[in-house]
């Protein structure tokens, strides 16, 4: 049975995703930097860097990025990016997922002191095109439907936002339109 109309799988990667949205109410998905088949599933990495029309789109790939999969279809809840080479992305959206299950919505511009502990978090708006270019598995999982998603910006260990010039930490490009 597939849960809350999520499309049939047509290979074992949608078929991963159907089974962490049934089980635990969302799927979390890891694009390492500049590779446009680890969504894929091809893990071999001798690609070229990935080429977009949109500048934010690319960037995110250079920087890596874990988005979720499913919080739309089963709590409608915007999806979760984040941007950049966190060991614990999984994690931080685990994280955020769990808040979304137990009941917390989160808007454009929210912050969060329970999604990392000692720290402050935001949450951005992801514009169209980096919604359909970065997040393609959620795109999937709504049929191709529009959705909504927010960007999870995360702080260094100072306390400060990335557009400050003294933040020192993973690059994270804004998905803003």
């Amino acid at each position: 049975m597939i849960p809350l109309g999520l499309p049939e799988p047509t290979d074992w990667i949608e078929a991963d995703v159907v089974t962490n949205v049934r089980e635990h109410g969302w799927h979390v998905c890891m694009v390492h930097g500049n590779c446009e088949y680890c969504a894929e599933g091809d893990l071999d990495h001798s690609h070229d860097a990935v080429r977009h029309d949109d500048p934010r789109v690319e960037a995110a790939y250079a920087a890596t990025f874990a988005y979720t999969v499913g919080l739309t279809p089963r709590y409608g809840h915007p999806e979760i990016l984040l941007v950049g080479g966190w060991s614990a992305a999984g994690h931080f959206l685990n994280a955020v997922g769990d808040l979304v299950r137990d009941g917390h919505r989160f808007s454009p511009g929210d912050t969060s002191t329970e999604v990392l502990e000692d720290y402050v978090v935001r949450f951005d708006d992801v514009g169209v095109k980096p919604r359909q270019g970065l997040l393609t598995l959620a795109h999937w999982a709504v049929h191709r439907a529009y959705f909504e998603a927010l960007q999870l910006v995360l702080p260094d260990r100072w306390g400060r936002w990335p557009e400050d010039p003294e933040y020192h930490g993973f690059p994270q490009p804004s998905q803003a339109d």
